[in-house]
């Protein structure tokens, strides 16, 4: 609208209730009114007239324009209707005032709150060579703390000013590795990090279940799996039969007697959560929790033969690197980590020793087809050296997918030095003729020739070349590893079969498809909360050693009962099935019931005792295998050495001072010497 010349506040306060709108063209109302001399009186106001706001106020005939000398319109007012514009013009500014004030209050108010605020970190995306915003590194690792930049706006001194991080720059880095960074001439240089408290990012898990959910949780998936199998659970073990299995579960012996007795003579309600919470926390079992574990996973890894005689791997090295990572309680999921990603060498007292490789280092047999079946087999669950040659006949797993995995561990090199086998990481161009791809070769059944990239199982590729600078095939394999739903099913189904003797699944390295095995439901949440405690492995024995399974006795209910895994049918575990000693909690048995220990010369001679006596069961017995006489004969050989050997003459003989000695000079009388031995013997 054009400007009122003579009266521009009335013009404003027109724009003001026009709210910036265009009138409706009035002209033909206003001149047919005034050739009918309509005249509207000035005092009759514009809420009493017909029609919308805007139209009631322009039904008020303007009074008559004439042109000025300068050629403007010039109208003219009557004095009453002046007098009327100017009161109406009044009230209109004290209106206007009146808003202004509440509008400039607003602002004041506003500018108040804006002002107490924590300062707020810009999202925008930072130019090179500034550092970038606080986040936390997409693979849970702690990010790296940097000094604040001199422009940034300093918070007010009652409140802590936010820690700027720096993300991590590879992002396909593996959780549990510490990767150097390699400057290169088109990147910026790091910036130097201040000596600072380390900022600690939150971590990547979801809030864990407390040990009581979980537990409950396990006995009311096992409650109506047996109600749904109509199957009679056993009934509740006694302390002793409780006591004596947990002992041989968790540290690979009977308990003695003295620890016999001190549990039974315990009359609390939480007596068994609290002997689980020693044995895995009181430093006077540390030593035999992590041995006995060890032992455990060093069968696992490389069998009972690997690691001996010929091969590129120590034995001992690798239990020695299991024994400390124990004893640490080292998460899994680092320990893993480790495994897949070591160099150095292998064999204990080398300058590099490195007890990680061994695992790696046992399985580099020719094109690493050993260690390839082992990774997937020991850590994902799934049997793949079948697909090697050929598709799998039983399960969804194909030839390539073998040979991809394969593809991740081929930058490895084992050298020579001082006599023990040192693995160390180097570029793998390909097989091909000049290529620098990192590709492998293989052949189909129908002798075709295929060629494999790193590809993980569920088909996520990596960049194909072979050259370190650019790719870590290992460490993208162990990031593959630690991200796989597999990965904590696998654990938890291990650990379950440890104390149970069957696991999930049958058998326990080859878990099938999702939701496959006797309790899908069950094996998906101890995973799951097994990875929200950042793969703490005494939580998953915690929960395993206090469930409902685990204490039932093992009497059988009824012969008739569709519980029995013995015959081939699935465990349900309704009861605790009974099996036999393992060599070396036969072995720990024995020693701790004839108290050998503790009448040994030194630690030297107990751990050769063991190795030599241990050492009949990791070679053959001169016997054919495949004939079922002669394989017969080997156990009673087998048999016979461990009934007349030098340990069990020397726990059975009372000339020695050992228990028996100690027994049958003591002032005890008769049957108390029988009860005691009884309990030493078998708790």
């Amino acid at each position: 609208m054009a400007p009122d010349r003579d009266n521009p506040l009335l013009d404003a306060c027109l724009e003001e209730v026009l709210a910036g709108r265009s009138p409706p063209d009035l002209t033909a109302r206003i001149v047919q009114a005034h050739a009918a001399g309509r005249i509207v009186d000035p005092s009759v106001l514009p809420t009493q007239l017909p029609g919308p706001p805007v139209d009631r106020l322009m039904a008020v005939v303007p009074p008559p324009v004439i042109a000025g000398a300068n050629g403007q319109p010039v109208v003219e007012l009557a004095p009453s209707r002046a007098l009327a514009r100017r009161k109406s013009a009044a009230r209109q500014w004290q209106s206007m005032l009146v808003a202004a004030s509440v509008i400039g209050l607003g602002l004041v108010i506003g500018l108040a709150w804006y002002a107490s605020r924590d300062p707020q970190v810009a999202k925008n995306t930072p130019k090179r060579g500034q550092p970038t915003v606080p986040t936390v590194a997409s693979n849970g690792k702690s990010a790296r703390p940097i000094a604040p930049q001199p422009d940034k706006v300093a918070a007010p001194p009652d409140k802590p000013q936010p820690a700027l991080v720096e993300v991590t720059p590879n992002p396909r880095s593996a959780p549990s590795i510490d990767r150097p960074q390699v400057a290169t001439n088109d990147k910026p240089p790091m910036p130097t990090v201040s000596p600072v408290e380390p900022v600690v990012p939150a971590p990547p898990y979801r809030q864990p279940a407390t040990d009581a959910e979980v537990i409950s949780f396990v006995n009311a998936s096992l409650s109506a799996a047996w109600s749904a199998s109509e199957v009679t659970p056993a009934p509740a073990a006694t302390d002793a039969e409780w006591c004596r299995r947990l002992f041989i579960r968790v540290l690979g012996r009977i308990p003695t007697v003295e620890e016999l007795k001190a549990f039974a003579a315990d009359r609390s309600k939480e007596k068994r959560e609290k002997l689980v919470e020693r044995l895995l926390s009181d430093d006077n079992y540390a030593l035999e929790y992590s041995q006995h574990w060890a032992t455990v996973w060093n069968n696992v890894l490389v069998g009972r033969t690997g690691g001996r005689g010929d091969s590129l791997a120590s034995r001992d090295g690798l239990e020695q690197y299991l024994r400390q990572s124990l004893a640490r309680n080292k998460p899994y999921d680092r320990i893993v980590s480790e495994l897949l990603t070591a160099t150095g060498s292998g064999r204990p007292g080398a300058p590099d020793y490195n007890g990680a490789t061994n695992f790696m280092l046992a399985g580099l047999n020719q094109d690493a087809t050993l260690a390839t079946a082992r990774v997937s087999r020991v850590f994902l669950g799934h049997q793949l050296q079948c697909a090697q040659c050929h598709n799998h006949p039983t399960q969804d797993w194909s030839q390539q997918q073998f040979w991809a995995l394969n593809s991740f561990l081929r930058q490895m090199h084992v050298e020579r030095a001082g006599g023990a086998a040192k693995l160390v990481n180097v570029d793998f161009g390909g097989q091909g003729r000049g290529s620098t791809d990192g590709e492998v070769f293989y052949e189909t059944p129908t002798g075709l020739l295929k060629t494999a990239f790193p590809a993980f199982l569920d088909g996520t590729e990596i960049p194909h070349s072979g050259e370190l600078a650019e790719v870590d095939r290992r460490a993208e394999l162990a990031r593959f590893v630690l991200a796989s739903p597999q990965f904590p099913r696998a654990l938890v189904n291990r650990v379950w079969s440890h104390f149970f003797g069957y696991g999930f699944t049958r058998p326990v390295d080859d878990m099938g498809p999702p939701g496959s095995g006797s309790h899908p439901e069950l094996l998906d949440r101890l995973a799951d909360e097994f990875a929200a405690r950042r793969y703490d492995l005494k939580s998953m024995i915690r929960w395993v050693a206090l469930s409902d399974a685990f204490g039932r006795s093992s009497k059988i209910a009824s012969l008739r009962s569709k519980d029995m895994p013995e015959a081939g049918e699935v465990a349900l575990f309704s009861r605790y099935y009974t099996r036999q000693f393992g060599a070396e909690e036969a072995y720990n048995s024995l020693v701790q019931a004839a108290r050998i220990r503790k009448t040994a010369a030194n630690s030297s001679d107990v751990e050769k005792a063991r190795v030599d006596w241990l050492a009949q069961f990791n070679r053959p017995m001169g016997t054919d295998d495949a004939d079922e006489e002669s394989h017969f004969s080997g156990g009673i050989g087998q048999s016979l050495i461990m009934m007349n050997g030098d340990l069990m003459r020397h726990a059975a003989s009372s000339e020695h001072a050992g228990l028996l000695a100690s027994v049958t000079t003591s002032k005890l009388k008769f049957d108390e010497k029988v009860g005691h031995l009884f309990l030493a013997a078998l708790s």
